[in-house]
């Protein structure tokens, strides 16, 4: 057995391998009932982890190949090829990113490689030639952060797919495990050097806009504009956040007392978070990823309007993206793209009209009106 993870439906799943040849999928429940699903022939199943679809999604390698699988809550077991398969492939770690898609590490093709829940592959190669990428992590910065083997590095990756390292301080020591602390920090293994690494996030600078990875307090009203990338995770932002046109937000386990308000902007994902007035996005153009508002906390209104990208307001069916506790409307008026509303508690008002392609369920209002009546 190597990798472990809970499922959407309650229940622990793992990866199993054996010395014979290939392995499988095992499931138990928390009264101990386990079940086991086979992989196919000459499949090794490694690392697994929950997707946002409900399902779970593991790596998995061969004498000749690799692919990522998918596998359902009832046992139905779909495998995609990475592009980069070949002799010797390797992959290993898998984790849900905060765009909607699983990343995973290529330890063959020196790869970072994101799957959509289609099963639509996309590689970025690692900078460092033969850096060994190994496990990966979905940051509260909105990045994934990987460890290189190889490399002695720590790499992060946007959800557009741009790579930076950052290199330990013991050359040779082998990093491996990583995950993300209590303290938002990043910490991991290190193998050869017997040592547990840290790697902690800065706040921006008071008074400047947000372009890069944040953590910890930052004083005053934030802005992020054209062509920047704000990811802010576990800290506190005590003014408002305005989003221009071009701009791209990711929060995360962080506290916001005033406004976050975005016009035209690009996507946004707003994890775990505390609004404490209006959340108001507006007019977003098509072809952007996911954008997403899910375990969050809004003390006023939430209004999406005019806008043609996907967009997740909690999930349904339920899923990765959990519900969200609004304190006074939910709005949702005039969107051309897909939107999601599940499992969300209105204090007031849960309103939908003139939606193109709109779904939901398991939402709890003082009204519910429009396009949302049944939800």
């Amino acid at each position: 057995m190597y990798g472990i993870a809970t499922g959407a439906d309650g229940n622990v799943w793992f990866t199993e391998l054996t010395s014979s040849g290939g392995g499988g999928i095992g499931k138990i429940t928390p009264a101990g009932t386990i079940t086991e699903f086979a992989a196919p022939a000459g499949n090794f199943p490694i690392a697994i982890a929950a997707g946002p679809d409900g399902n779970l999604w593991f790596t998995e390698s061969t004498a000749t190949t690799g692919s990522i699988g998918r596998i359902t809550t009832s046992g139905a077991i779909t495998e995609f090829p990475v592009l980069s398969s070949g002799a010797g492939m390797t992959l290993f770690g898998i984790a849900a990113g905060p765009d909607g898609n699983l990343w995973f590490a290529d330890q063959f093709g020196n790869n970072i490689g994101r799957i959509t829940p289609e099963g639509v592959v996309t590689e970025f190669s690692v900078p460092t030639s033969g850096a060994g990428p190994s496990f990966i992590t979905a940051g509260l910065d909105g990045n994934l952060w990987f460890t290189e083997s190889s490399g002695d590095k720590i790499g992060k990756v946007t959800p557009q797919g741009a790579i930076t390292e950052f290199s330990i301080p013991i050359s040779g020591s082998r990093p491996a495990g990583i995950t993300v602390g209590p303290d938002g920090n990043l910490w991991f293994t290190e193998l050869a050097a017997n040592n547990i690494g840290e790697a902690p996030l800065a706040a921006p600078d008071s008074g400047s806009d947000c372009n890069g990875s944040y953590s910890g307090t930052f004083a005053g009203n934030l802005t992020v504009s054209a062509g920047q990338v704000c990811n802010y995770g576990l800290g506190s932002i005590t003014g408002n956040v305005q989003l221009n046109k071009g701009g791209q937000l990711m929060l995360s386990r962080t506290d916001v007392t005033g406004n976050v308000q975005g016009t035209a902007n690009d996507s946004y994902s707003i994890q775990s978070s505390v609004i404490g007035g209006n959340l108001q996005m507006n007019n977003m153009p098509p072809n952007q990823p996911l954008s997403s508002v899910c375990g969050s906390t809004v003390g006023g209104d939430l209004q999406l309007t005019g806008n043609a990208t996907a967009t997740h307001i909690g999930a349904f069916p339920a899923g990765a993206c959990a519900g969200n506790q609004i304190g006074g409307n939910l709005q949702i008026m005039n969107n051309t793209a897909a939107i999601q509303v599940g499992f969300n508690k209105v204090k007031n008002t849960l309103q939908c009209q003139g939606n193109s392609a709109i779904t939901g369920g398991g939402n709890t209002a003082m009204q519910k009106q429009g396009q949302c009546a049944a939800f």
